[in-house]
């Protein structure tokens, strides 16, 4: 598929938008790693998740001195250095070239098709929780629970005899979707699942996106992707929106439920094209834990508002304490 960058990379040159400094938080793991980088004018872009800090450290000018409009093309090259995409680092990217141009990235991802997003939370008891209209239940499926809600459901079989045999189970709750039923390196076992079992089959991209695109988006073995934004960045979600779309796939995402996460998950979400063109279409959403503190801002409908500020529209406060990692200074 062929790429073209929504805004002129050359646009950054010469006015003060080259990335000048890179500062990296680290979080008790790689997908809470927390990513601040600086223009040489002094405007700031926020990200939390993967940053390829190995390959930045070894290779600093895959990000230093270039535009933020070049955002797709550094995406790939610190993909190529480091051998994964950096989710993080990429939203921290996305919310700097906004936050320069002082428009949403929402408006810089493409056409914007919807203002809000339904909200899936993530919990693993015994009840619900309060406000959200739908539900994702990290643990094996209780008989009053999937009776009792419209819930997806996230658990791992161990092979595909027991797989079936626990979709044979699960068939009469009405789930919304089953995440994961089997290691996605599994390619074969999804389209069996796929064509034996009535429920809705998901997957996260553990294999990697481009596993995941040629081996079950493309032969149509699932039927929703819900993928991580602080792995795969707004980048990586542009792109397999597209894909999900040719071949029909709804697509989610998930995050880790800080404030930037949910902003960047609600930006990519807002952009995802219509898997049908029928009037009830149904739209992406984003999951979330139940705790987070995203809760409180959810509608009576069970859905999130997508911000209109300038970059993610995540009004935070400059991160606290001496960064663990910095590249690059500003002048």
């Amino acid at each position: 598929m062929e790429k073209s960058p929504t805004v002129d990379p050359a646009a950054g040159a010469g006015c003060g938008a080259g990335i000048a400094r890179i500062a990296v938080f680290r979080g008790p793991g790689g997908d809470a790693d927390r990513i601040e980088i600086t223009a040489e004018n002094g405007v700031c872009g926020r990200g939390q998740g993967r940053c390829a800090i190995a390959a930045l450290q070894a290779h600093p000018k895959l990000v230093l001195g270039r535009s933020p409009f070049e955002a797709e093309s550094i995406y790939d090259d610190v993909a190529a250095a480091g051998g994964d995409t950096a989710g993080g680092l990429d939203m921290a990217v996305w919310d700097l070239a906004g936050r320069l141009l002082s428009r949403p990235a929402s408006a810089l991802l493409g056409r914007r098709y919807r203002a809000r997003v339904p909200a899936c939370a993530s919990f693993s008891g015994a009840q619900p929780p309060v406000g959200f209209r739908m539900w994702r239940l990290d643990a094996r499926c209780s008989d009053d629970l999937g009776r009792a809600f419209h819930c997806g459901l996230r658990h791992t079989a161990a092979n595909l005899e027991e797989g079936l045999a626990a979709g044979a189970q699960l068939e009469n709750r009405a789930l919304a979707f089953w995440q994961s039923p089997l290691p996605e390196s599994d390619a074969a076992g999804y389209r069996r699942l796929r064509a034996e079992l009535a429920i809705p089959i998901a997957a996260a991209g553990d294999c990697g996106s481009d596993a995941l695109i040629r081996d079950l988006v493309q032969s149509k073995s699932v039927d929703l992707v819900v993928s991580p934004i602080e792995r795969v960045g707004l980048t990586g979600l542009r792109r397999l929106a597209y894909y999900c779309w040719l071949f029909c796939v709804r697509l989610a995402v998930e995050c880790s439920g800080s404030s930037v996460s949910i902003s960047a998950a609600l930006s990519a979400a807002a952009c995802f094209p219509p898997v049908t063109n029928a009037i009830a279409a149904p739209p992406p959403f984003i999951v979330m834990p139940a705790d987070c503190h995203a809760a409180a801002q959810l509608d009576r409908d069970g859905m999130l508002a997508v911000a209109d500020l300038p970059g993610l529209g995540c009004e935070t406060a400059p991160l606290a304490g001496a960064p663990d990692i910095v590249l690059g200074e500003l002048p």
